[in-house]
This record gives C-alpha cells, structure tokens and sequence, in this order.
C-alpha cells in the first residue's frame, strides 16, 4: 500500500459498459480525492492526461495536459480534493486489438520525498460515436471502405490500428481492396476515418451502410 489512497471522479462524457467514454476534442473535467495514510510532504501533485500503448512492440506514449494542483503538507487521514479540466485531442482513438491496445488514462501522481511516490490510474475511452447494429436507422449509419492502399503501407496500418472497428474488419497488406473498415456507424466517426487515412495517401470512400 501506498503512502496515500487516491480517488478519482471523472464528469463531462458518459458512462458505459463499465467505463467512462469521451469524444476527440471533448473536455475532461473532474475531481481528485486524496485521503494520506500519514503526514504526508507533498513536493508536488500531478494529474495528468495521457495514453500509451500496451501489446507487442515498443511501448509508445503520449501526455495531452499535466497539471500540478497542490504542494504543501497532506496530513494523515484528512481528504483533500482537487478540481481538474483538460481537453482532449483528435488522436489517437482508443483501440484494443489483438497485438497492441491504446489506453487513454487520468494519471494522478504525488510526488513525495525521499519514499515511494503514490499513483493511481483512471482508464478512460476517447473514440467518436457509434452504433452498434440494429440500434439505428440505416440511413443514419455509414460504411468506411478502403479502395487503395498507401504507398507507405507501414504508416497506414499504424493508423488503421487507431481507428475503432465497430465490427468492421482491419484490412492487412494480403488483403485486396476494396474492403469494409468500419461498418454502420455514425458520419462523424466515418469522415474522421476517412479524414486520417487519406493523410496518409490511402483511397477511401463512405458509403451508406450496407451498400
């Protein structure tokens, strides 16, 4: 156990299946409650946005915002809490595959002297919206088809892996286009597939699902 018990509430997205999900570009807004399990010096106390990859191959990561809320002494059994807001960006989506995962996260660290500092991690999910089948109109849900690849095919499966399938399938460098990447989903997150992957020199069409 650590030096502190850390608590984080998060607001502003919406809670589903378990987990706190929010939208590219949307805020993240909070609350951070510390409870030390003895007086506590704290050099500093950080929270910060940020994701990284879990899987096979290098570890990557990015962090969006840190922000460092408190310093000062924490005294031992006494909660404190402390407001956050941070915006997240367009990209990366969060993803979880086979071979690799991108994980979105609150990371709460109190920085204490010469001991073990304390952490604690809120998983979040930032994707654009969705449907699943069946819980819409056809009309209202689209779907993202590849037509060619990119010349650079390494760069456009390292952003195929960013983008949620919602059923549809990863197209591979055995596949032949066309081929379904996303399948019934909402036009926001179809133009922003299509939007990412024509970045990187790839043909892609929406069309209405199903069609």
């Amino acid at each position: 156990m650590g030096p502190a018990q850390i608590h984080v509430t998060l607001e502003g997205g919406r809670f589903e299946s378990g987990a706190w999900h929010y939208l590219p570009g949307q805020p993240v807004s909070g609350t951070v409650e510390v409870r030390p399990l003895g007086n506590l010096k704290c050099n500093h106390l950080y929270v910060r946005l940020q994701w990284h990859t879990e899987g096979r191959g290098t570890r990557d990561e990015g962090r969006i915002g840190e922000l460092d809320v408190f310093q000062g002494q924490l005294s031992a059994g006494l909660n404190t809490s402390y407001p956050f807001h941070m915006v997240l960006p367009q990209e990366p989506w969060s993803y979880a595959g086979h071979y690799v995962n991108i994980v979105w996260e609150v990371f709460v660290e109190i920085d204490v002297p010469w001991a073990v500092n304390a952490r604690h991690s809120q998983p979040l999910v930032m994707a654009p919206e969705w449907r699943k089948p069946g819980s819409g109109a056809a009309a209202d849900l689209f779907d993202v088809v590849l037509l060619s690849f990119a010349k650079d095919l390494p760069t456009m499966m390292r952003v195929l892996k960013v983008i949620t399938t919602s059923g549809g399938e990863i197209a591979g460098s055995g596949v032949t286009p066309p081929v379904t990447l996303l399948q019934r989903v909402s036009r926001t997150a179809a133009e922003e597939a299509k939007r990412q992957l024509e970045k990187v020199g790839a043909t892609v069409e929406v069309r209405p699902a199903g069609t």
